[in-house]
């Protein structure tokens, strides 16, 4: 009886965490499309990276509320329909099967599956798709290279030995490299509103 009531317990957990890390995710790349576009992942990484001293805290509070928001009220339904499942069927006396092309199936059993599968399937849609959006595979790839451009090619400024001619002439070069415009507007190349 305890391995059982253990068992129902595991279930409804791994369900409950399945669906909230699926909720979250569906809402986060929702969230993270609407806010930057469609942004390479390597971009969202040196933003994270960036100290946010002084930086607008309103984008990460509408994140938090809009997901909880949204996201509570489903988890909740989802809470509270596998723990009436799960009282339905702990207290259930009789097993309830069905024949299914000669195989007896016990519907506890496969309700069970098909929650965890479900909340599996939404989670791993969330991935797929952040995947395709973000190109995460190509940053995967990009940061699993491995290079000798430093060792190469790195001259040390301070043992070069480089000297200036006499007649000294004044050359101010700025070269501007990967410049951000996300949080520009849309009118000059952003995606802020």
């Amino acid at each position: 009886m305890k391995k059982r009531k253990t068992g129902y317990i595991v279930y409804a957990i791994l369900t409950i965490l399945l669906f909230f890390a699926g909720i979250l995710g569906d809402y986060a790349l929702k969230w993270a499309v609407a806010q930057f576009g469609k942004v390479p992942f390597d971009q969202i990484v040196f933003h994270l990276k960036v100290p946010l001293a002084g930086t607008d805290s309103n984008i990460l509070s509408e994140f938090i509320t809009g997901f909880l928001r949204k996201s509570l009220v489903y988890v909740i339904g989802i809470i509270l329909v596998i723990t009436a499942g799960t009282v339905f069927f702990y207290r259930a006396k009789d097993v309830i099967t069905f024949t299914f092309i000669k195989f007896k199936v016990k519907l506890q059993k496969l309700l069970k599956w098909l929650t965890i599968l479900g909340g599996a399937a939404l989670l791993i849609t969330d991935i797929v798709r952040a995947f395709d959006f973000f190109s995460l595979g190509e940053y995967i790839k990009n940061i699993s290279k491995s290079t000798q451009i430093y060792e190469e090619y790195y001259v040390d400024a301070g043992k070069a030995g480089i000297t200036f001619p006499e007649d000294k002439k004044n050359l101010i070069y700025i070269f501007l490299e990967s410049m951000e415009t996300s949080y520009t507007t849309l009118e000059n190349g952003g995606t802020q509103k």
